[in-house]
């Protein structure tokens, strides 16, 4: 691809700067204020895509001030860098999907920030919904979820699902262990543990540490069953 000569004129560029931040400083504050109002008003998902779309949109005035002034036309540069061409099409559709997906979650709310789900793989908790991927946190780590994926899988909701993350110190020989977990795995399931996992993360001669997550039993309950099938030590867990 040929590069064209720019003409930059500092004088003209710098002023076009200054003016794209004063766009930007002037439509954060609008955008806050209308969000504001809507959500007094009680309209909360309007609110969202008003303040979504004014941000954004004055992201992309304010490129073209600075880009003008550089004498680069941003329909040329984007043909330029080739989005006539078929892999960039294809990546201006999942875009395009993801922001349609994500006006839906908007104004549908199937969710809200707060909310425990999962969705294929994925489950955590919403921390934020934005315009083209929902952030989910779970166990320390943070996931970034395609809003295009919300509405082509199935979101499970966890709302007052009991979660429980145990780990246990399992005496005896390395073969007595075994088939102890074996028979814990069998006897979570029987009482309604739903997504087991039990996870043997050290073992050495006469002991092994077991770590056990689960969801859908109360950790009252899993403890009872562990303390039934194995002689355990407790080092501790956590509930999420």
């Amino acid at each position: 691809m040929e590069i064209p000569h720019l003409h930059v004129e500092p004088l003209r560029l710098a002023a076009s700067v200054v003016i794209a931040l004063i766009l930007i400083k002037i439509a954060s504050r609008v955008a806050r204020a209308a969000r504001d109002r809507l959500e007094r008003e009680g309209l909360p998902d309007i609110a969202w895509w008003v303040e979504k779309t004014l941000l954004y949109g004055t992201y992309a005035l304010a490129l073209t001030v600075v880009l003008g002034a550089l004498g680069v036309s941003l329909l040329g540069l984007l043909t330029g860098l080739g989005l006539a061409g078929a892999g960039a099409a294809l990546a201006a559709r999942t875009l395009i999907a993801n922001l349609l997906a994500g006006l839906y979650l908007a104004v549908e709310r199937p969710f809200e920030v707060g909310d425990r789900i999962r969705v294929g793989e994925y489950q955590g908790e919403v921390v934020d919904i934005r315009i083209r991927c929902t952030v989910l946190r779970h166990r320390g780590r943070e996931y970034l979820i395609p809003n295009a994926l919300l509405i082509q899988k199935t979101v499970e909701l966890l709302k007052g699902e009991h979660e429980v993350d145990l780990r246990v110190r399992v005496p005896g020989p390395a073969t007595e262990i075994r088939r102890r977990i074996d028979r814990l795995e069998r006897e979570l399931k029987k009482a309604g543990a739903r997504h087991l996992s039990l996870t043997l993360e050290h073992l050495e001669p006469g002991e092994a540490r077991l770590r056990i997550r689960s969801l859908g039993l109360p950790r009252d309950r899993v403890q009872e069953i562990v303390d039934r099938v194995l002689l355990v030590k407790r080092p501790g867990g956590t509930d999420r």
